[in-house]
């Protein structure tokens, strides 16, 4: 029986490694909006430390720094909100990345296992074919030589 060969087999190959580059940029992109949160996430818990302070008696040079560093981290805080967002935005792109290179993978597989399929059963019809053709052959040498 002949071997099966896929036409688009290189084409399959290279859709999986898009499909596996996608992966790695996705992983990374949720890995950087993990971190841009945990800084945000530090951003706001410093803020509540600061809160805190406000009832203790300080100089007015204190007050000016305090207030200062206050307004620095709400200043960073705005910012942090912005990363985040648009961090947000790039992982939606690379899923959406993601999600098209796997379904352009998994139509080719179809494709694959489809062909694959039906070289399974042209192959079976041939193999058929020959076994009939042996048995009429074997019948007509038995009948011709006197069986």
């Amino acid at each position: 029986m002949k071997r099966f060969k896929f036409r688009l087999q290189k084409v399959l190959d290279f859709k999986e490694t898009e499909k596996k580059e996608r992966a790695q940029q996705l992983a990374q992109e949720n890995q950087r909006l993990l971190s841009l949160e945990e800084r945000m996430q530090a951003i706001l818990e410093e803020q509540e430390v600061l809160g805190g302070i406000g009832d203790a008696v300080m100089t007015i040079e204190e007050l000016c720094l305090t207030g200062d560093y206050k307004q620095r981290l709400q200043d960073e805080l705005e910012q942090q909100r912005e990363h985040i967002l648009l961090a947000a935005k790039a992982v939606d792109e690379a899923r959406e990345a993601y999600i098209e290179k796997t379904k352009e993978t998994e139509s080719l597989e179809a494709v694959k296992r489809r062909r694959k399929q039906e070289h399974l059963e042209e192959a079976k019809k041939k193999e058929k074919k020959q076994i009939d053709e042996t048995v009429v052959q074997r019948h007509r040498f038995t009948k011709n030589n006197g069986g």
